[in-house]
């Protein structure tokens, strides 16, 4: 009977030592899913400050172009103008 109860209460140790290694390996495995997720969004958060800066770059490009083209529109109307007035003056006098 003594044997039988110490077979028993080893195999009870055994039990609760393997519940305790399955407890380990499912917080392990929260834990490294909870970590996935963050590296995952802090991989989304570098990306949106990327294309945000990307479209910082590409609004900066098209502001400059813009206003080159405005100026050189503006400066060639100018000319015309001052062309024609120029001409205007000379047939005048």
């Amino acid at each position: 009977m003594a044997a039988a109860q110490e077979q028993l209460h080893v195999a009870m140790e055994a039990q609760a030592q393997d519940q305790k290694c399955r407890d380990f390996a499912d917080q392990y495995w929260q834990l490294l899913k909870t970590e996935g997720q963050k590296t995952r969004s802090l991989d989304r958060e570098a990306a949106m400050e990327a294309c945000s800066a990307v479209v910082v770059v590409v609004e900066t490009w098209v502001n400059h172009v813009s206003l080159q083209i405005f100026m050189a529109f503006v400066l060639g109307v100018d000319l015309c103008i001052s062309a024609t007035q120029l001409g205007a003056g000379n047939v005048d006098a």
